[in-house]
């Protein structure tokens, strides 16, 4: 009988360190996980401040581009200032300007423009 009781003792003390072992790799494991997010957030970042040195560095080798759009109003004018907005952004060092068939600026052109980075 004596023995039986020993076994259980026995027992619920390895189960206990085993929950506690169980517990301190868990807290380990999150406490790593945590690390890894900062880091990654961190390389995230420094990324995109190197993608800007880069076009930075770009930027001042390049000549300004000046596009001039002529446009007036029509069914698509809308489509085709955005895709041409689109377009447009990709490119370093361009300035776009739009010409409007119209004796008053419409909202359409002045909302695109307005969109559109380093456009007033």
């Amino acid at each position: 009988m004596k023995g039986k009781y020993v076994l259980v003792i026995f027992g619920v003390i390895v189960a206990t360190f085993l929950a506690f072992i169980f517990h301190v790799y868990r807290k380990h494991l999150e406490q790593k996980d945590e690390a890894m997010i900062v880091l990654e957030k961190e390389i995230a970042f420094l990324r995109q401040k190197v993608a800007r040195i880069q076009l930075a560095e770009l930027e001042i080798n390049l000549p300004k581009i000046f596009v001039i759009t002529p446009t007036y109003a029509r069914p698509v004018q809308k489509p085709e200032l955005i895709r041409l907005s689109n377009v447009f952004r990709q490119v370093p060092n361009l300035h776009w300007i739009i010409v409007e068939d119209s004796r008053n600026e419409t909202e359409v052109v002045r909302s695109i423009l307005m969109d559109f980075p380093n456009n007033s």
